[in-house]
Formats: C-alpha cells, structure tokens, sequence
C-alpha cells in the first residue's frame, strides 16, 4: 500500500499535478502506535472528572463535525449551545438543531451500549425526534 508523503514537494508535469508517494513501512508504526497506547495505558484508571470532560468534549466535536459533512450550518460553538443548554440559534433551521441534538443522543447511547458486555441486535433501533 502506498501513502502520500506530505513532505515532498509537489510536481507539474504537462499541465497535470502530481504528489510523489512513497511506501510505508507497517511493522515500524505499529511498534509506534504499541508505545503510545503504553503511554496512555499507564495514565489508567482516569479519573472521573477527566473521563466526563473527555466524553463532553468528543460528544461536541463529533456531533459538530459528522453534521458539518452532511451540510449542517452550525458551527462548532452553536453545537455546544444546542446540545449543552437547549437553546436554539436564531437563523438556524429546527432541522439543523434536531440534527444536532440527535448525533448527541446517539453518541450518548453508543457509549452506554459500550458498557455492555454483550451487544444484541435487537437493542439497536432507530429514533427519530
């Protein structure tokens, strides 16, 4: 498999661009990915605190960046203000809002059905607002 080295220069050739790729070497950055999860690992068991700010702030940008590739106008900030005090933004659709409010559910029960030790298909279904 070949990956863009963004690294090099880029090149013209007859009117037509071209980036030079190189091959990547799989076993050396699985070492590396080994080592950081060492490195997260010793920080384990995080505290409480820490936990909920890190599930706050995935479920924001997550919500704000999956709805922004479907077209969603809100920014990052108004996601913040829909999910976390209910309001809603003037000039926005309800649309986006429910959209948004709706990612934010979803990553919510994601993340209770993770805590599981099994996973039925049957527990999965789809909501509507």
């Amino acid at each position: 498999m070949l990956v863009q080295a963004s690294f090099f220069p880029e090149y013209h050739i007859r009117g037509i661009f071209y980036i030079p790729y190189m091959p990547v070497n799989y076993p050396s950055k699985i070492g590396d990915i080994d080592k950081l999860k060492e490195e997260i690992d010793s920080c384990r068991p995080f505290e409480e605190n820490l936990l909920a700010e890190l599930k706050k702030f995935y479920r924001i940008g997550f919500t704000y960046s999956s709805n922004a590739l479907e077209g969603n106008s809100l920014t990052e900030s108004e996601t913040k203000v829909v999910i976390e005090n209910g309001l809603t933004i003037g000039g926005k659709s309800i649309r986006e809002h429910n959209e948004a409010l709706g990612h934010s559910d979803a990553y919510s029960f994601l993340n209770e059905l993770a805590k599981s030790d099994k996973i039925a298909e049957s527990v999965i279904t789809v909501r509507v607002r």
